[in-house]
């Protein structure tokens, strides 16, 4: 029997540059190897809405501050939303 999918999604939201980004930040992260070795980090992503240029980025939480300011460097300053 095969079982049909309902391929719908969520709908893009498009802005215009210089409008919108998202900030994500994931702590305690884990991965572990194929000998079993675990490791594990802290992510942190920025993203822009209209171009999604993503500046990311492995760091401790107080830096996660440090991040924001370079992603808005990066990305030419603070969107508007």
């Amino acid at each position: 029997m095969i079982v049909k999918k309902n391929k719908k999604g969520h709908p893009r939201f498009e802005t215009l540059p210089g409008i919108q980004a998202q900030v994500d930040w994931k702590e305690n992260m884990k991965l572990h190897d194929k000998n079993g070795n675990e490791y594990e980090f802290n992510v942190f992503n920025y993203k822009l809405g209209y171009s999604r240029y993503c500046y990311r980025s492995s760091k401790t939480q107080q830096d996660v501050f440090e991040c924001l300011i370079n992603s808005f460097k990066a990305t030419g300053g603070v969107p508007h939303i």
